[in-house]
């Protein structure tokens, strides 16, 4: 499944999760570990037990070995992971309003939920409670310092750029400062001209995008569309500059693709040899 059309078909729901989780760790020796989210995957690769794991879903990260696919991760198949027998399933609060945990609370397996991720802050609560069912805290402790080091050293404190940043055209769907990318928007040196909507994902109208006129928009796409260059053309007011952003980093719900999409936003909102329509 396309990137954007897997993000994008979950932002409604997430929009609506909680924040909040009142679980106990569990604590064991887990070695067959299902993975609900491809950023738990890619994290659970990062701290170097790619082994334990015996199950993802059929958009994830590159793997050394070979995974049973268990499913979509908007529907897993509950009768495969099943089967598998695993002794933890691994799931986040981002996608959970989309999945069917209800038929695997009652299997008896052990399963974790990860709060929802707004900024860098709860990625490093996130990543060390799955370093800490792994047994791998140090090591995570040291990754966190590593970049935090280095985000605050790549923090741009002169803002001067008005963005408007969407994940999809049709509907328009763009990002509050509650969501994960407005996060990664300020700390790249930009003001996000829909910062205070109440919701992570809202649906807007293009005449709000007008009247706001933002210096830049970015589109998060792998392919670039003509929506926007079309209303360009309609409303030659606006004067935004249009930029294509590719959802390879800013769709991971990690700490180096936070820090790899804070540095690319960042260049993209001050470098002038930007496209623009």
């Amino acid at each position: 499944m396309n990137k954007k059309i897997l993000f994008v078909s979950i932002l409604f729901v997430i929009a609506s999760c909680t924040n909040k989780t009142n679980q106990t760790v569990p604590l064991g020796d887990f070695n067959r570990i299902i993975s609900l989210s491809p950023s738990i995957t890619k994290q659970i690769i990062s701290l170097g037990q790619e082994d334990r794991i015996i199950g993802v879903t059929s958009y994830h990260p590159k793997l050394k070995l070979k995974k049973e696919i268990i499913g979509t991760i908007v529907n897993p198949n509950i009768e495969v992971i099943f089967k598998l027998k695993p002794d933890l399933i691994l799931y986040s609060d981002e996608d959970s309003a989309t999945q069917k945990i209800e038929g695997l609370n009652i299997s008896g397996v052990k399963l974790y939920k990860f709060k929802k991720n707004r900024d860098f802050q709860d990625l490093s609560e996130n990543y060390l409670i799955l370093a800490k069912i792994l047994k791998k805290e140090n090591f995570a402790k040291s990754n966190i310092l590593k970049f935090e080091k280095k985000l605050k050293n790549n923090l741009v404190l002169n803002k001067t750029k008005r963005v408007a940043f969407f994940v999809s055209t049709d509907p328009l769907i763009t990002v509050s400062n509650l969501s994960f990318i407005g996060s990664i928007i300020k700390s790249s040196g930009g003001i996000n001209v829909y910062e205070n909507l109440k919701i992570s994902y809202p649906v807007v109208t293009l005449e709000s995008l007008l009247k706001a006129n933002p210096n830049i928009i970015i589109v998060m796409s792998s392919i670039k569309n003509d929506f926007f260059k079309n209303v360009k053309i309609k409303f030659p007011n606006l004067k935004s500059k249009i930029i294509f952003l590719k959802p390879d980093n800013v769709a991971y719900y990690t700490l180096e693709n936070y820090l790899n999409s804070q540095e690319e936003i960042s260049k993209l909102l001050y470098s002038q040899t930007n496209e623009n329509f």
